[in-house]
């Protein structure tokens, strides 16, 4: 069996110094990276069918972030107009008034909405309910 031996100040007290120095040196170093203007989060919460939701979006500007921000509530606004079942204007509502009595055209989005819910019912055994 060999013996190994080290230098005796290998892990001595100049190396700890060298760790002791390189460690807080190369985290502040990542830290100024970090906010050298790069890409920032931008959140903005609204309550909009009937629940809160949050729109996070990264981006280097924030007038964009904010217009990428307000976009996806349209878009959300757009949908809840569709398919809000406390709205006596949806398309889910003249869906529900007239279950069982005569037929309803409703867009081809509304459509493929209720499709894919149901679907994820099928998948999920019924733990995902839409009715």
């Amino acid at each position: 069996m060999r013996n190994f031996k080290f230098h005796p100040d290998l892990f001595g007290t100049n190396f700890k110094l060298f760790i002791y120095c390189l460690l807080p040196t190369a985290y502040c170093l990542l830290i100024l990276w970090g906010c050298t203007g790069q890409d920032r989060m931008f959140k903005e919460s609204r309550i909009v069918m009937d629940a809160i939701c949050t729109i996070t979006v990264v981006s280097s500007s924030e007038k964009e972030a904010k217009a990428a921000i307000e976009a996806g509530f349209s878009e959300i606004k757009r949908l809840e107009t569709l398919l809000n079942f406390f709205s006596a204007d949806s398309e889910i509502t003249a869906i529900n008034k007239a279950a069982g009595n005569k037929p309803v055209k409703v867009s081809g989005e509304t459509l493929d909405i209720i499709n894919k819910a149901v679907e994820i019912a099928n998948i999920t055994n019924g733990a995902f309910d839409p009715a």
